[in-house]
């Protein structure tokens, strides 16, 4: 949580206290914590277990995101001033493209990336450890049996869940996120495995491509997909080339229900010979 805030979810520097090594620390005493049972953590199925065996379970499982620390920090201001174009109407950066130095693994962040913890446990794991205050339900989103619930704004207490189903559509279906990390795999150079990582969490052009957000949780659903907004996203935003996006619809088979809808998106929405 500290990361996404300071980084505006990863489209600009982060808060200058996470490179005096504040952040580091809070992740290497949680992780530590964990180890030592003092914390109780589980996964984002709420199986519960030793932290090594549910970290080895997320390897295995392809969950594990890798978390990089940059070994030293860009020249933020510099960039700034270089790369105006890149500063979204959202007054943040995205740097996403561009090469800003060496970097390395911060396995501490990234093991941490892994485990969960139910709101009861994280209350009396800070009560023991001197907090006055605890975390309630009244003001932040979290994660129970019927998936991610947030506070209604009307009350602050009555929860709803996020996630709605829609009428159905006579249009085809949207795509679930691993079938959209292979339909668009190379565009961007993002492998399947980046499309994944990107995909569960969502930049701010790809939560407008959503159709809906996935839950996590006993009986979660993987989050879905409109591949026309993508296609229009990576060739608007990104100049990815229309050709580009076009042989993804005309040859992957996923795609193949909406080839169609984008031929004629393509030939009434961009300038094509």
């Amino acid at each position: 949580m500290a990361t996404a805030a300071s980084t505006a979810y990863g489209r600009t520097q982060p808060h200058k206290p996470i490179y005096n090594g504040r952040l580091p620390g809070y992740v290497k005493l949680l992780l530590n914590e964990s180890r030592a049972g003092r914390l109780h953590v589980c996964n984002q199925f709420e199986h519960q277990g030793p932290v090594e065996e549910l970290i080895s379970a997320a390897k295995s499982s392809g969950e594990l995101s890798e978390v990089s620390q940059f070994l030293v920090e860009p020249d933020w201001e510099k960039l700034h001033r270089e790369n105006p174009h890149l500063l979204s109407g959202l007054g943040v950066w995205d740097f996403t493209e561009l090469d800003l130095g060496p970097s390395k693994i911060d396995w501490d962040a990234t093991y941490l990336g892994c485990l969960y913890v139910k709101l009861h446990h994280l209350n009396e794991w800070g009560k023991a450890n001197g907090d006055e205050f605890t975390i309630s339900t009244d003001s932040v989103e979290w994660i129970d049996e019927r998936g991610v619930m947030r506070p209604t704004e009307a009350t602050g207490k009555t929860a709803k869940p996020v996630v709605t189903e829609e009428p159905a559509s006579d249009g085809p279906a949207p795509l679930t996120t691993g079938d959209v990390a292979l339909c668009f795999a190379g565009l961007r150079n993002w492998d399947e495995k980046r499309w994944k990582d990107e995909l569960g969490s969502p930049d701010v052009w790809l939560k407008d491509c959503q159709h809906r957000p996935g839950t996590r949780g006993r009986g979660g659903i993987e989050s879905t997909w409109w591949p026309i907004k993508i296609g229009d996203a990576l060739i608007r935003q990104f100049a990815v080339k229309i050709n580009s996006v076009r042989g993804k619809f005309q040859s992957q088979p996923l795609l193949e229900p909406w080839r169609e809808e984008w031929k004629t998106y393509e030939a009434d929405n961009f300038n094509v010979e």
